[in-house]
């Protein structure tokens, strides 16, 4: 695919043949949600309902897939990984109930994963 030579602009990967992973209709994604505030919308020349064949559709062809970065990652094998042209806001709420809001341990585990959802959104 000619996007994967160098960095991608917003306006060539908005013109990109891509992939939609629907999840079987259950699911929206939230780089759909980013891209609508930018006027921007895209349409599937593919849609497969899970990320299971995926590698395999794209591989060879000029389709792009946008995918969580930790599973583009694992399917690195023959295809280009990059980053998006744009960033995509995510919220992480934790909720819990009033007999374990003042568990030392359970303050500790909140803690842990605030600090790594922290981390992880930097």
């Amino acid at each position: 695919n000619p996007l994967a030579r160098s960095r991608i602009a917003l306006s060539a990967y908005a013109r990109a043949e891509h992939v939609f992973i629907t999840h079987s209709g259950e699911w929206q994604p939230l780089y759909l949600e980013a891209l609508k505030t930018r006027k921007i919308e895209i349409e599937p020349v593919v849609s497969l309902p899970n990320h299971d064949s995926l590698e395999r559709i794209i591989a060879g062809t000029r389709l792009v897939a946008t995918i969580p970065h930790h599973l583009a990652r694992a399917m690195r094998g023959g295809l280009h990984v990059a980053s998006l042209p744009f960033r995509v806001p995510i919220s992480i709420d934790m909720y819990w109930g009033a007999r374990t809001a003042k568990s030392g341990l359970h303050k500790w585990a909140r803690g842990l994963l605030a600090e790594e959802a922290r981390a992880y959104a930097a």
